[in-house]
């Protein structure tokens, strides 16, 4: 979060637990706190509930959260919005690239959405056009929506089909 205040990056934060909500509020970051479900103990919780990933439940919980919350604040802001986990680094501002100003990445400014992916296969993507083709989860740690029909409609249908998991290995990466 530091990091991007560093950098004056305008930011909000939808916190998944209480203990995100309590430094936010430490470093004086926006914080959107409804996005914690009702009743939720957060940093209260158990050790053992503290794995989100090692509890299927919870991580299912945690994707759907991730999604509703995208929709709201493109409801609510109008704006475009980069969506980021919060084991992101930004080295430098996101808005040029995601605008199309960056040479090679022009394109980019009339995407509705642009996705991540955990594509970390060096010798796939020198020798097999990368690992895109491939079945595989996405990772959904980085993402731009702009507020358009389609940006909105992305985001209602992987909210949908987010709600609709019922599969251990199901999440909001696989329903993406």
């Amino acid at each position: 979060v530091l990091h991007v205040q560093r950098l004056a990056l305008p930011a909000i934060i939808a916190p998944m637990d209480v203990g995100v909500v309590a430094i936010c509020r430490q470093v004086r970051m926006h914080c959107l706190a409804d996005s914690l479900p009702s009743g939720s103990k957060g940093s209260e919780q158990a050790p053992a509930e503290m794995n989100i990933r090692g509890n299927a439940t919870l991580f299912l919980q945690l994707g759907a959260r991730k999604v509703a919350s995208i929709i709201s604040l493109l409801t609510a802001s109008g704006l475009t919005l980069v969506v980021s986990d919060a084991d992101v680094v930004w080295l430098g501002d996101p808005r040029p690239l995601v605008n199309g100003e960056v040479p090679g990445y022009e394109d980019f400014a009339h995407a509705d959405m642009l996705g991540s992916s955990d594509c970390l296969d060096p010798h796939l993507d020198q020798t097999d056009n990368g690992c895109f083709h491939v079945l595989m989860d996405r990772n959904t740690g980085v993402l731009v929506v702009r507020n358009t029909t389609n940006g909105l409609a992305v985001m209602r249908e992987w909210q949908e089909r987010t709600a609709g998991a019922f599969q251990a290995w199901e999440t909001d990466q696989t329903a993406f």
